[in-house]
């Protein structure tokens, strides 16, 4: 069901931006091709019939990854860890959380081709999923996000 970002960009284009992916993939994952954990998350949206993109850092050139990798650990308060999940541009967790949100029932996210939520029901999803991620890591309450789905 997902899929993985497509061939390398040749050495003379830039690094991918991580602000230009997430806008461009309502479910995007920072991934490993070797991860067991990375398996796991993608399973899970795989289950639920949910379109996302994985960048498989092992897959990419050195210098890209590296470039992409930074830019993930600014947006995710420094982890450095995969796979890193984002929703609508915005970072839910890991593995873990991913598990724990579709164990609660709540990781029921539409692409936008099939967007059977509205927007109001995914901000609200949204806005669970990084709460109960920030209240796991003690990471302070931030702002309203912008969601990929219009209402």
């Amino acid at each position: 069901m997902g899929n993985v970002l497509g061939p390398p960009p040749s050495p003379s284009s830039s690094s991918p931006s991580l602000p230009s992916l997430l806008s461009s993939h309502p479910v995007f994952l920072f991934s490993s091709t070797r991860c067991a954990y990375c398996r796991v998350a993608k399973r899970a949206f795989d289950e639920l019939g949910t379109e996302y993109a994985a960048a498989e850092v092992d897959r990419m050139d050195p210098e890209e990854g590296a470039g992409l990798a930074r830019q993930v650990r600014d947006a995710t308060g420094g982890r450095a860890t995969v796979p890193q999940v984002f929703i609508c541009g915005r970072w839910i967790g890991g593995c873990q959380e991913t598990r724990d949100l579709m164990a609660r029932g709540e990781l029921q996210v539409r692409s936008k081709s099939s967007a059977s939520l509205d927007g109001v029901k995914l901000a609200n999803f949204i806005n669970r999923a990084s709460s109960y991620r920030d209240r796991r890591e003690g990471v302070p309450k931030q702002g309203k996000g912008t969601f990929c789905w219009e209402t």
